[in-house]
């Protein structure tokens, strides 16, 4: 059930006084909030050597358990999937919801960039790591302050109520794997500890499923969301994304290692920053050029070059990782493959999604994106202190080899992911005014003297009426205008 309101928001008049389009707002804002979100995430690698020696990291935390805390606070916020629900939801056409994806594809290179750069440069301008927390602090308020004033309220609300037991359920497996991944070395792999806690996260997550594909108003709808098209796609968007923190980790840690364990480049936290802002810039152009290459060979074509593409470029910086220029070179090539295979991700599973579905498959995205970028870092951690030089607590330096290779067969698998996809039939949006009028009798929509209109069939006649609902006495519309 639904409840409307058919008020005109003050964002709505603004948006209607500057001829701004909803769909071009959604835009803006949801490039904002990616750039946001990536800056809040992506800041701290390049300030990883730092965070050991210096637990006060959160502007106003006093010691890592607050820090830990106020991390987890961003995992709170769901404006990036329901950014690209809006997109789907108000598409009417493969090629604009391609756009859109693009679009924000390019926000993402860009989030990397702003990221990278804002440690680099506020280290190097001898600010501390709380300066960084205080910079990201400001970009969120700009954020929320413009989708404050540019966007409108959605007209229908949902009265479904929230599927806690599925969110709890979904979290308890994910906090099962990422632990026992993290800990694995610690607590030794074949340990009863580490061997529960995935067993327990793989029964959690088929109880899950289970429970969720008999629930009238699940979290997910399994049966409709994990489809041959869209799991795929949401487990190639899951690893693409990370692989984007894996390789940034496995990165920054040899760059950032003193020469003087025998190994490394001794680079500072800006020099990191300049070689990971290779990744953005190839990854805002491949997000320009992506939407037309898309609508012409569809999502799997892209995916499947794309992974092929990061496969062969992680090989290579695997035997050839100790010179700066390697790595700017290999992040031009992953950060096009990354472009590439992210926004042909995102297409293929909103593509697959009907509009009234584009809420609940973006956020079966989001968990499978979740799931995979937490096991990210608890891969890396686990490959990177499997082995050390002898008497010293430093990796040794054929690790980064085996961190270099394990990307390469996690891009194998985006490849086979990729060729389990079919192309999927697209379902255009009606105009956004059917979020106002949806299936309403037109007998309550309509007033009296617009039913009978001559040339049309009556009540029925509900289409004509969206197109042209023009009262005559006032020569305006009722109907709100969102666009």
């Amino acid at each position: 059930m639904s409840s409307i309101d058919t008020t005109v928001a003050g964002a709505d008049r603004r948006l209607q006084a500057t001829g701004l389009q909803l769909e071009t707002a959604v835009g803006i804002v949801g490039c904002l909030i990616v750039l946001v979100g990536d800056t809040q995430s992506l800041s701290l690698i390049p300030l990883v050597p730092a965070l050991e020696k210096q637990y006060s990291l959160s502007a106003v935390a006093h010691g890592f358990p607050l820090f830990v805390a106020s991390r987890a606070v961003l995992g709170l916020s769901a404006a990036i999937p329901l950014v690209y629900a809006i997109l789907r939801a108000r598409s009417r056409s493969e090629l604009r919801t391609n756009r859109g994806v693009g679009l924000l594809t390019v926000a993402t290179g860009a989030g990397v960039a702003v990221s990278f750069l804002i440690s680099g440069l506020v280290i190097q301008a001898n600010g501390s790591v709380r300066m960084v927390f205080w910079v990201m602090a400001a970009l969120s308020v700009v954020a929320l302050a413009l989708a404050w004033w540019m966007l409108p309220d959605a007209p229908v609300r949902p009265s479904q109520t929230i599927d806690w037991v599925g969110a709890i359920g979904i979290s308890a497996g994910l906090v099962c794997l990422v632990l026992a991944i993290t800990e694995g070395n610690t607590w030794h792999w074949s340990s009863p500890a580490v061997s529960g806690l995935i067993i327990g996260g793989l029964a959690i997550f088929a109880v899950w499923a289970a429970y969720e594909s008999r629930q009238s108003n699940p979290l997910i709808n399994v049966r409709r969301a994990f489809t041959r098209t869209s799991t795929s796609a949401f487990l190639i968007a899951g690893v693409v994304a990370a692989l984007g923190i894996y390789t940034n980790l496995a990165e920054v840690t040899y760059m950032e290692m003193p020469s003087v364990v025998g190994y490394g480049l001794n680079s500072t936290v800006l020099q990191c920053a300049y070689a990971l802002c290779a990744i953005s810039v190839a990854a805002m152009v491949s997000g320009f050029l992506c939407p037309p290459i898309l609508t012409r060979f569809g999502p799997r074509a892209v995916m499947a070059v794309a992974g092929a593409l990061a496969a062969a470029d992680f090989f290579v910086v695997a035997f050839n990782h100790s010179q700066y220029w390697q790595y700017v070179v290999a992040n031009v090539v992953w950060g096009a493959a990354f472009g590439f295979a992210y926004a042909a991700a995102y297409a293929a599973f909103l593509q697959a999604a009907k509009p009234d579905e584009a809420a609940m498959f973006s956020a079966a995205n989001s968990v499978f994106t979740a799931a995979l970028t937490g096991l990210g870092p608890g891969i890396f951690t686990a490959i990177l202190t499997s082995r050390t030089i002898p008497h010293l607590p430093v990796p040794d330096p054929g690790v980064f080899r085996t961190l270099w290779l394990g990307a390469g067969y996690a891009a194998v698998a985006v490849v086979v992911f990729a060729l389990l996809i079919r192309r999927p039939q697209f379902v255009p949006a009606e105009e956004p005014v059917d979020a106002i009028v949806g299936d309403l009798d037109p007998d309550t929509v309509l007033p009296a003297r617009w039913r009978g209109h001559p040339g049309s069939d009556g009540p029925a006649s509900v289409t004509a009426y969206r197109n042209r609902a023009v009262d005559p006495a006032t020569g305006s519309s009722p109907i709100p205008s969102f666009r």
